[in-house]
């Protein structure tokens, strides 16, 4: 009998698999490891194959069920097999496991894939995911997405996953119209606010008080601490400032250099280091033991990262929560950096290219998109040294 650790365990041995759980129920395995549920049963002295669905999207709990359905169908005398001309029901549920492995195998990053399953799992399949794909109407797109409608940056991910699924469902012929076409028009405008943070314009003095908290930090690790203390030098997104390897160190030249896959445009991007940041990186080095990862996971294994919500956790348990302090949060990092340099511009002559080059922002304007982000390098280098100036002067201010 099967359970979910060994199905998890069974792999892909370059032939077809059929492994037996009970009562003629199968996970069949293919060559390049993808499982599905077969029920095998005898209709007139003949054994049939009956599809159940796959696997994950179909548990093995939910394959039982059907299976004892279907047995159940046939024993009472129901003629399955009656009905060549029906349509075959395609849940919601298997074209979004298709649709992800699908941007596995074409090369989509591990954070995207994450992303996109996570976002599945808590919007998707709960709402339609045991629909028959032919009947999902714009309607039932629509409120899937409603609920979102207060969170601009969840909600356009779940479109877009839709959307996907949408066009492979199309693409094999399931459906002929798609239900997501031309959708956000039907849905209320949702105008981004900046992540909530410390104004460096209007609250210096609070500004400085957080960024000692980060230097004087004490609670958790050595990990967590050097990562707090890296934080307002670097200006990265959370997620890519947990991921940075050491093999993206670039000390020679005083760079880090994070491969298109981590990236949210999927180009390389270059980090210049402030001497500060330098320091930081230096120190934790001499700390570290080979690991992977800048920041590894003492709770994890040691080939995996920490998680950035710790750092958040860390800031919120410093009071910075939007109760006993106003909020800040971790990407909010980026419109302190955003606003102090754009302050500064004019004194320094930084060009606006350069300035988002730094956050590594993609541009709709194809012309300046146009530059690789190699570009104006001597510039940011520039840039992250005044704006780490910037820090330590209003940090160390009488």
């Amino acid at each position: 009998m099967l359970t979910e650790t060994k199905i998890k365990k069974i792999k892909a041995t370059g032939k077809e698999q059929r492994v037996i759980d009970t009562l003629g129920l199968y996970l069949r395995v293919d060559k390049n490891g993808n499982k599905t549920w077969q029920l095998r049963h005898t209709i007139n002295e003949k054994r049939k194959w009956f599809g159940l669905g796959s696997y994950p999207s179909t548990n093995l709990n939910e394959a039982r069920k059907l299976s004892a359905e279907l047995r159940e169908r046939i024993d009472n005398g129901e003629d399955i097999l009656a009905k060549p001309d029906a349509k075959k029901v395609i849940y919601v549920k298997d074209l979004v496991a298709q649709y992800i492995e699908f941007q596995k195998k074409n090369s989509s990053s591990e954070d995207f894939i994450k992303k996109l399953t996570n976002i599945s799992k808590n919007h998707i399949i709960p709402k339609i995911g045991n629909r028959d794909i032919q009947t999902i109407k714009r309607k039932d797109c629509i409120d899937v997405l409603e609920p979102l409608i207060d969170k601009g940056a969840t909600r356009n991910k779940v479109l877009s996953a839709l959307k996907g699924i949408s066009r492979l469902a199309r693409h094999n012929e399931l459906i002929e119209n798609d239900p997501t076409h031309d959708i956000a028009r039907a849905l209320p405008q949702y105008k981004a606010q900046p992540m909530p943070h410390i104004s460096p314009l209007h609250n210096k003095s609070l500004l400085k008080e957080l960024l000692l908290d980060l230097d004087n930090y004490t609670k958790g690790n050595y990990i967590s601490r050097y990562a707090l203390k890296l934080l307002p030098y670097i200006v990265l997104r959370p997620i890519e400032l947990v991921s940075l390897q050491w093999d993206f160190y670039d000390a020679e030249n005083s760079r880090i250099i994070i491969p298109a896959e981590i990236m949210k445009m999927r180009k390389d991007h270059i980090v210049c280091l402030s001497r500060q940041a330098k320091q930081i990186i230096e120190e934790l080095k001499d700390l570290q033991g080979g690991f992977k990862y800048f920041f590894p996971s003492y709770y994890k294994d040691n080939h995996d990262h920490i998680n950035y919500e710790s750092l958040a956790k860390a800031i919120r348990s410093m009071g910075y929560n939007g109760i006993d302090k106003p909020k800040q949060t971790l990407h909010g990092f980026r419109h302190i950096y955003s606003t102090a340099i754009h302050e500064l511009q004019e004194q320094y002559h930084f060009s606006e290219l350069a300035i988002e080059l730094v956050l590594a922002h993609t541009d709709k304007n194809k012309s300046r998109a146009s530059y690789n982000f190699a570009d104006k390098l001597s510039e940011r280098a520039k840039i992250m040294q005044v704006y780490a100036d910037w820090i330590d002067n209003l940090k160390y201010a009488k």
